[in-house]
């Protein structure tokens, strides 16, 4: 993260107490978790599903308010640190959409009414700054 600094110093410098933004490229095998996942406790499992159900497209959502911002910005480090917000979004991203495809879909579970919408307000541009 970017702080500004004093008068007469650079646009920003690096606040050491939150590191660059470094994408990880993690994936995780779905296939054989069951689709009540948290021991015991099937609510538990489907409010946090519900979440896989609508970050998808908002992670999307998110790296498109962004790349949109960039040509409004001036400072390099933070334009930097975009970069590293962009991958790491696209890797959440993924991760969610797993849970979808490998828990959910695989069960029987369509939940194409809630992502479907939420799709079409991405790739319509429902995120773009005003001209």
């Amino acid at each position: 993260m970017t702080r500004p600094l004093a008068h007469g110093g650079r646009a920003s410098e690096i606040d050491e107490r939150h590191p660059p933004i470094r994408t990880r490229r993690v994936s995780f095998d779905w296939e054989s978790t069951p689709l009540h996942w948290v021991p015991g406790d099937p609510v538990a499992t489907h409010i946090i599903n519900a979440f896989h159900i609508v970050l998808p497209e908002g992670e999307k959502w998110f790296i498109q308010c962004v790349k949109d911002a960039r040509p409004h910005l001036k400072d390099e480090r933070l334009l930097e640190e975009i970069k590293g917000f962009i991958g790491q979004e696209m890797v959440h991203s993924r991760s969610h959409q797993g849970v979808l495809d490998q828990i959910l879909e695989r069960n029987g579970i369509d939940v194409s009414r809630i992502t479907a919408p939420a799709a079409r307000a991405t790739r319509t541009g429902r995120s773009r700054w005003p001209s």
